[in-house]
């Protein structure tokens, strides 16, 4: 009797914890994975000058909803300044001043970048929903 009293309070914490979770801490795992994507994307479209502004405008409508999605689910000024930071499209990219074989450096450790971006293999929606399964 004592042990089932004891698991269903375990259980009982375990999803509480769950759902304690704040919206910025639901949506972590598309976000940083929609960063390191986007950082690829709008640092190398410099090359081709003509990607930059379609690529900068998806990324910025991107964070647009997720902001909102932020902003519904109650989360603090303090989470929403560094959900903020994190997604300035000039702080994915880098300093202006970045030495040029830098970026082609980057570049080409990321190679097939526009051929992902291209065929929309990447995250295109941060939320809460589970990344898929590699």
């Amino acid at each position: 009797m004592l042990r089932a009293v004891l698991l269903i309070l375990a259980l009982s914490c375990l999803s509480h914890k769950a759902s304690a979770q704040t919206a910025l801490e639901r949506i972590e795992p598309r976000l940083s994975k929609a960063i390191e994507e986007h950082r690829v994307f709008l640092t190398c479209s410099r090359l081709e000058a003509e990607s930059v502004p379609g690529i900068r405008e998806g990324w910025v409508k991107m964070v647009a909803d997720a902001r909102q999605y932020l902003t519904t689910h109650y989360t603090s000024l303090a989470d929403l300044a560094a959900f903020d930071k994190r997604t300035d499209p000039e702080t994915l990219i880098g300093p202006p001043d970045r030495p040029f074989g830098e970026v082609i450096a980057f570049c080409d450790k990321n190679a097939g970048w526009m051929k992902r971006m291209n065929m929309f293999n990447f995250v295109s929606k941060i939320d809460d929903t589970p990344l898929p399964a590699k």
